[in-house]
């Protein structure tokens, strides 16, 4: 998953919680957006859906 997303444009970092089954994902806004970060998993057994308060800063 990590490898999925640090593919992505404008992805500055990402961590994986593999206990949580969780990713953090730090990236540039100017560059990319929840949107495209979710289609970086497109292929994986991986989904991805933001946290309430990261929906709400992003207009989610």
């Amino acid at each position: 998953m990590v490898t999925a997303f640090k593919k992505a444009p404008g992805v500055l970092e990402a961590t994986t919680d593999f206990k949580a089954k969780t990713a953090t994902v730090k990236f540039d806004p100017s560059k990319t957006d929840a949107a495209k970060l979710s289609d970086a998993l497109k292929g994986t057994e991986f989904t991805a859906t933001l946290k309430p308060e990261e929906a709400a800063k992003t207009g989610g």
